[in-house]
């Protein structure tokens, strides 16, 4: 499915309904195009966002053990 939701895949379909078949092809393939780039740019933020929360919690405990026991 390559993370895309029931309304994205719907639109894409949708395009059958409402075109001539000489450009559905093109029509769906812009959309398909647009709805991955979109996509592309949601998990390079969510994996921007991993990546910190990772570095958080790492310096987190570091900073616990310190305390608690003297050691990195």
């Amino acid at each position: 499915s390559a993370g895309f939701g029931l309304e994205e895949s719907k639109e894409v379909v949708d395009l059958y309904d409402v075109l001539p078949s000489d450009k559905v092809e093109q029509a769906q393939a812009e959309k398909t195009e647009a709805m991955i780039l979109r996509r592309l740019d949601e998990l390079s933020t969510k994996i921007e966002e991993m990546t910190k929360l990772r570095e958080d919690l790492r310096e987190y405990l570091a900073n616990l053990r310190k305390k608690t026991y003297g050691t990195d």
